[in-house]
């Protein structure tokens, strides 16, 4: 089994740059969107640290939690080495094929969704502000999505953290018609879930598919850098 993929990314409509970085490799089975935050030299450093170093490490056979603790690290010691870079962290969706597994890994509030023919889940869960708010039931979901720090992660590879960071991880089971949908934050903050089921379960053309989530989180606002991945499993 085999899977193929689809990606793209842009900077929406208000921000001045694109500080997310999109790696996909079908071959090696690797795909993941790094969305970088801090100043403009440093968001940019951060995210494309990540779409570099993080693959590198994961092709030469270095297990996958140990990988993403080397790249915080590497973040870290940047962060401390030059004024410009402090602060500046990123998230992390990775998506990782291995031994006839599919696992996903996150630090952030990128997402993993599924897709099935009548369905879309949600797969990761926020390391945000609000999502512990949530957890503790001192929120509703539907307060969340107008909260103040519905932004305000818990977790992040650098952000002047030396600890390290605490990832999740999932594995789960891909159907032969099944869809896989990897984002960041600019693409669900304008689109909600049933809007992109609708978008890409009713279209066999996954890369048309993925230029209308663009054209229409953009036209919703698109106050964020919007980056996605489209996987599809392939018999």
């Amino acid at each position: 089994m085999a899977f193929y993929s689809w990606s793209n990314t842009c900077k929406g409509r208000v921000r001045a740059q694109n500080q997310d970085s999109v790696y996909v490799n079908d071959k090696a089975g690797i795909w993941l969107i790094a969305d970088g935050m801090g100043g403009h030299a440093a968001g940019d450093f951060a995210s494309n640290l990540i779409s570099q170093e993080l693959p590198r490490l994961l092709l030469k056979g270095e297990e996958p939690l140990d990988a993403i603790s080397s790249c915080h690290k590497r973040l870290i010691e940047a962060e401390q080495s030059d004024a410009k870079y402090r602060g500046m962290g990123t998230t992390l969706i990775l998506g990782l094929w291995r031994n006839n597994t599919l696992s996903i890994y996150w630090v952030g509030d990128s997402r993993a969704y599924i897709l099935s023919d009548d369905n879309i889940q949600l797969l990761t869960k926020d390391h945000t502000v609000v999502q512990k708010l949530i957890d503790l039931n001192l929120l509703s979901e539907d307060l969340a999505a107008h909260h103040p720090d519905k932004n305000k992660l818990t977790q992040c590879l650098g952000g002047g953290n030396n600890y390290p960071p605490q990832v999740s991880a999932i594995e789960i089971n891909v159907g032969n018609n099944d869809t896989l949908l990897l984002c960041s934050d600019g693409l669900y903050n304008e689109l909600n879930a049933k809007q992109m089921h609708k978008i890409l379960h009713h279209s066999n053309d996954k890369e048309s598919s993925l230029k209308q989530l663009f054209l229409l989180a953009n036209a919703a606002g698109g106050r964020d850098n919007i980056s996605a991945v489209i996987l599809n499993r392939i018999m």
